[in-house]
């Protein structure tokens, strides 16, 4: 019984099948929800009235730039190259992510004592809000490259 359910997932992977046997695609997605990017831009003017580090949260909203990206692979067909490509891009923007993380939290360690914990505080969250954004923005975007490049190539 194992044997049979193997090889129905891996001739799901190779032939593009969901789970109910039809060919598997992308979701259909308007690479205009990409504007909602600018979102992004709420945390800074929201810090400058109100004085509040929280509203720096909403620099995450940058992410919203790789609905562009996810829109312009809308309908794509999900085969072996295109899960490869984009589980190499997410670790790509992962590993980048994670660096990022660790070199603000040691820049955020140094900066308490010279400008205090409410600075340190606000770095943190900008920096880790923004860091999110990348990791989106980077893993579709690669995916993008890949995929456009490796479809001009055939």
């Amino acid at each position: 019984m194992r044997f049979i359910e193997n090889l129905k997932e891996g001739l799901q992977v190779k032939f593009g099948l969901n789970e109910t046997g039809s060919i598997a695609k992308t979701r259909t997605i308007s690479k205009h929800f990409g504007w909602l990017g600018f979102l992004g831009f709420m945390g800074p003017i929201i810090y400058s009235f109100i004085g509040w580090s929280g509203s720096l949260a909403f620099l995450v909203f940058f992410g919203f730039f790789a609905f562009y990206f996810e829109g312009k692979m809308s309908n794509t067909l999900r085969d072996e190259r295109f899960i490869e490509n984009e589980r190499r891009a997410e670790r790509i923007a992962y590993r980048i992510g994670i660096m990022i993380i660790f070199l603000a939290l040691i820049g955020c360690i140094n900066w308490i004592e010279p400008y205090g914990y409410k600075a340190a505080y606000t770095f943190l969250i900008t920096i880790i809000a923004l860091d999110w954004a990348v990791i989106l923005n980077l893993s579709y975007g690669l995916l993008y490259y890949w995929d456009k490049k490796e479809n001009s190539n055939e």
